[in-house]
């Protein structure tokens, strides 16, 4: 048991903070399950946020988490060592928030950066109320209000009451959810906090303490013998509602009172006009938007976009177009988003799981947001409809982004492979597969024939003893040549692509952007993205955009055993990159494959 000192405060040692750490990590994953995802693309982060509650104690920047890994809790333990002995609450953000987002008051001076605020403030998956100077009968009477209309709500002590957490079961987009969920607990009676409405709100952190009896100006000052508050998790669930259901389960409450503070409008769903076939190939509507003359990002504007969208090349993009990733506004969102999809599409060659993502950031930037299941849905039925050219870039678009010369951005970014190599992938291993397709990638996208082993080890993610025997099966089959150099002088071998195939038996075209996405680390075995390759080349020679093969024959063809045949399609059909349907022949099945993208 952990005593406090003669100050009335706690000090722990290493173990203790890092199981501290644990614990706060474990409440943040229920509150917040975004930070359990490995999205390396995700802009949106939690704040944990301290409050000093003595003057003399110097300023502490808040911890801002983008996923809960080895690094997030290394980063945790760090943080806590800060507040460790010290009286400090520590505060948890109910929403997550844009960090890259720049956000101003209305005196035009620009909030803190690190810090949640109604303008930054981008989802939530919980809704939340405080319960302040509150017995824990009187809260055992609340739980059962809420368990009376079917809600389990999980709980936290925060010293001087409660805080009551119902879990969602989705990213809530609405930034007044707090305020309509504390206006229906209050309309039934619950004795409730009427000042939790706003998105930038902060709740206790379990597993902390609360200091407010060390403040001379809080109500909880003890001037003689004050005392830290241990907060900690009193009930627990997993269960998730619906806000839908959160909302009926409540109203199945009756009435109680009408006397409070809190002003809400339950709003109206609203929804924009999804784009149809026709508002691509046709001029769209006049829109009603006022035009404006763009304006020019600054260096530090460019800078700070390349890091948001760095699954693109954002620097190369045109002037207008990084404008439009920027934050469109109100009356050019639809445009632009037809727009942007099929330009990243027909003049980039991006592949549509990275247009998703770049869009779905693009959306949270715009004013106001639109919806990413909006996006998904609307990018997802224009990528796959193959639009020919640009999308409409018309006048109005032109004095609201800028001028774009579209003859500079022709396709330049194929990728061929002759047939000859696919048919030695019955010799050649996974990992041979995958060094040949990163060496590949790595001539088209720097230009430079030789490279040495060191280049492809960010490619590959392998080591270089690993590439050097993968290395040395495709000189065996010289598919890649290996240069001499001078030993003595400690140089390294060098590399290059043969050149020299049977042109008679055609090729394989890939998009530089499409190889660059499956080479990316952890997104394929070295299994899968050998089979994926090949079903390309099957695909490339059969007529329509679909093949049918015998798992039997397809393992002859990739030396691969029918049973890893049959895990493999599964997994790549699972992970949106091939269509898989099974149709039996007397006693032999066939499978029919189809390329998703």
């Amino acid at each position: 048991m952990i005593e406090q000192n003669e100050k009335g405060l706690y000090q722990f040692n290493d173990r203790q903070i890092e199981e501290q750490a644990r614990k706060q990590q474990d409440f943040l994953r229920i509150i917040h399950p975004f930070l359990n995802e490995t999205d390396i693309m995700r802009q949106e982060c939690v704040e944990l946020r301290p409050l000093p509650r003595q003057k003399d104690i110097k300023y502490i920047r808040s911890l801002n988490l983008w996923r809960l890994d080895q690094r997030g809790l290394e980063r945790h333990i760090e943080f806590l060592k800060g507040l460790n002995g010290i009286p400090a609450c520590l505060y948890y953000s109910v929403y997550a928030y844009d960090y890259s987002k720049e956000t101003y008051r209305k005196d035009g001076k620009p909030y803190a950066k690190g810090k949640i605020n109604n303008q930054n403030a981008r989802f939530t998956s919980i809704a939340i109320c405080d319960l302040d100077k509150i017995s824990e009968e009187r809260h055992s009477d609340v739980v059962g209000m809420f368990e009376n209309c079917g809600i389990a709500p999980l709980t936290v002590f925060s010293g001087h009451g409660f805080q009551d957490i119902v879990l969602l079961n989705e990213r809530v987009y609405d930034i007044e959810l707090l305020k309509r969920f504390n206006y229906i607990l209050k309309l039934k009676g619950f004795p409730i906090d009427e000042t939790i409405v706003d998105p930038a709100r902060i709740m206790r952190m379990p597993f902390s303490f609360n200091c407010k009896a060390f403040c001379q100006e809080d109500k909880y000052h003890d001037a003689e013998s004050p005392v830290a508050i241990p907060t900690k998790l009193v009930r627990f669930t997993d269960k998730r509602y619906s806000v839908e259901e959160v909302f009926d389960r409540l109203n199945t409450l009756p009435d109680i009172k009408n006397d409070f503070s809190i002003q809400v409008n339950m709003p109206e769903k609203e929804q924009e006009n999804i784009p149809t076939k026709d508002a691509v190939a046709k001029e769209a509507e006049p829109i009603e938007a006022p035009i404006r003359v763009f304006q020019e990002l600054s260096e530090e504007q460019v800078e700070e976009l390349s890091s948001i969208y760095n699954i693109i090349r954002f620097k190369e993009l045109p002037d207008a177009v990084q404008r439009m990733l920027y934050g469109t506004r109100e009356g050019f969102r639809n445009k632009t988003l037809i727009f942007l999809t099929m330009f990243f599409a027909n003049k980039l060659g991006l592949p549509l799981p990275k247009i998703i993502q770049s869009l779905v950031i693009w959306g949270a930037r715009c004013n106001p947001m639109l919806d990413e299941e909006y996006i998904i849905a609307n990018v997802t039925r224009i990528y796959r409809r193959k639009f020919k050219g640009n999308g409409k870039y018309d006048s109005q678009m032109v004095k609201e982004f800028g001028y774009i010369d579209f003859k500079m951005y022709r396709r330049d970014n194929k990728i061929l492979f002759n047939n000859e190599f696919f048919d030695m992938f019955h010799l050649l291993s996974d990992g041979a597969v995958r060094v040949y397709l990163a060496a590949k990638l790595y001539e088209k996208m720097t230009g430079e024939k030789l490279w040495t082993i060191d280049r492809l080890v960010e490619l590959t993610g392998y080591s270089a003893r690993t590439l050097y025997r993968h290395l040395q099966q495709l000189t065996d089959y010289s598919l890649v040549d290996k240069k001499r150099c001078c030993r003595p002088k400690g140089e390294q071998y060098r590399y290059c692509i043969n050149k020299f195939f049977d042109v008679t038996k055609g090729f394989l075209s890939f998009e530089t952007a499409t190889l660059e996405y499956l080479l990316k680390q952890g997104l394929l075995t070295d299994g899968e993205l050998k089979l994926y390759i090949y079903l390309c080349q099957k695909i490339n020679q059969s007529t329509g955009n679909e093949c049918w093969l015998s798992q039997k024959s397809l393992g002859k063809d990739i030396a691969k055993k029918r049973n890893s045949i049959s895990e493999m399609t599964t997994s790549l059909h699972k992970k949106g990159l091939i269509k898989k349907t099974a149709e039996s022949y007397g006693k032999i099945t066939y499978c029919y494959y189809s390329l998703i993208y």
